[in-house]
């Protein structure tokens, strides 16, 4: 008689759970192709809101609705109606109900299920959020920076399942993480509960290492500076397509990415003008592909550009497709930190525009990462124009000189990368 082979169970949260940014996929599909490597059967519960594309980028894994985990959170492990209770009294009610929840989850699991059941009601965990984590081997965040002040709702759900699977006894990482700007005291006092009994915590950049461990009091073993995990998704794309000769450009215009709209017009007609001068066409870089922050429209209010390039940028939807279009470029100037990881990656200098302590801080890192080949443009500056132009002629005319050295920096870090993850999955057996 056969015995059933055991297949691993793993719930993944992420950054991007309509799959509209293109990074945030990238590095979620190296997630998981690096846990099928480890656990070819595993059964994947991933974080989403648009189970279609779940399946379409991943196969079989399980949609996990992001909403179900605001069912737990307001689901009531003590019988008494709350409209029966004056406001101050109601307040401590709620905090006492989240306290059990944080302190016994079985046993709030347990109540709750019983005032359904008393009360006949829909199941206050009908979505499985509980029952998915205790019954996962392992809880694991996909690359990414929302943990920062920016994000705070996404920040808090993601605290808060890592706390409740810790609790639970389930062995949790983070990899290919960017953390900060982060000064919101909730958010700091949480993640002080959490980081700490991570297995492994994986930073896409080196240079708040020191900062992260004692901050969050996390040892020091358990830091690893990986990179960005998209990166080994790039590595395969580079030198693989057409001759490069253009410059790629990406604006995020967002509320993370500061107020320079103002500025969009001379960058524009700047950009025009070196690209007349070097006979370098640019074309748009979209990693934003969808919702209010689209990249395709923002980069149509700075460049006037070919109807037919838009219309090929409209269409690119995978990070393939994103990466088969960096790969024309002789240089990437981006408002964007994932056009600038592909860039580097594929051996291609990087025009990196800040316009905010979010992008500077994610920059700053990603140039101290490769250590050349990626040069900071200060939108803020009296001379941006002037830096501007001479950071895109300069990675023009270095293209050729520094890309061997720029792949190179990227295997090195996807080999440190793979090892950290290697490290984490070999906690279970099967």
């Amino acid at each position: 008689m056969h015995s059933e082979i055991k297949r691993v169970r793993i719930l993944i949260d992420h950054g991007g759970y309509s799959f509209a940014n293109l990074g945030d996929l990238a590095m979620l599909q190296v997630a998981v192709s690096r846990i099928y490597q480890h656990f070819p059967i595993a059964k994947l519960f991933v974080f989403t809101d648009s189970s279609q594309t779940l399946e379409k980028f991943f196969p079989g894994a399980i949609p996990v609705l992001p909403h179900s985990r605001k069912n737990w959170k307001e689901s009531k492990v003590i019988p008494i109606p709350r409209k029966l209770l004056p406001e101050p009294w109601t307040k401590k009610l709620l905090y006492l109900e989240e306290l059990i929840k944080t302190r016994i989850p079985r046993i709030a699991h347990l109540l709750s299920r019983l005032i359904d059941h008393l009360l006949r009601s829909r199941s206050q965990d009908e979505d499985g959020y509980f029952s998915i984590i205790q019954n996962a081997d392992m809880v694991i965040i996909s690359g990414g920076g929302f943990i920062a002040d920016y994000f705070k709702n996404h920040t808090i759900g993601i605290l808060d399942t890592l706390l409740l699977a810790q609790k639970l006894g389930k062995p949790t990482a983070m990899f290919g993480q960017g953390i900060g700007p982060l000064e919101n005291k909730p958010l700091i006092k949480k993640a002080q509960k959490v980081f700490p009994k991570l297995k492994v915590l994986g930073l896409r950049e080196g240079l708040t290492r020191m900062d992260i461990g004692t901050v969050f009091n996390v040892p020091k073993d358990r830091i690893i500076v990986t990179g960005d995990d998209s990166i080994e998704l790039a590595i395969k794309h580079a030198n693989k397509f057409e001759s490069r000769k253009n410059i790629g450009v990406n604006i995020r215009l967002a509320y993370y990415s500061g107020d320079f709209n103002h500025l969009l017009p001379d960058i524009g007609e700047l950009l025009e003008e070196i690209s007349r001068s070097n006979g370098t066409p640019i074309i748009p870089i979209p990693v934003q592909i969808g919702g209010s922050n689209s990249d395709v429209a923002s980069i149509a209010q700075m460049c006037d550009l070919e109807v037919t390039e838009f219309e090929y940028a409209k269409r690119i939807n995978s990070p393939e497709g994103l990466l088969k279009q960096i790969n024309r470029c002789r240089v990437v100037v981006t408002g964007s930190y994932h056009a600038g990881v592909f860039a580097l990656a594929c051996g291609i200098p990087v025009v990196a525009l800040v316009g905010s302590d979010y992008y500077d801080r994610k920059f700053n890192g990603l140039a101290f990462q490769f250590g050349l080949g990626c040069k900071i443009v200060q939108l803020n500056s009296e001379t941006i124009l002037a830096d501007l132009k001479k950071a895109i002629e300069n990675g023009l005319h270095s293209q050729n000189e520094i890309e061997s050295k720029l792949i190179e920096k990227a295997k090195q870090q996807v080999e440190i990368s793979r090892n950290a993850w290697s490290r984490f999955l070999a906690l279970v057996r099967y």
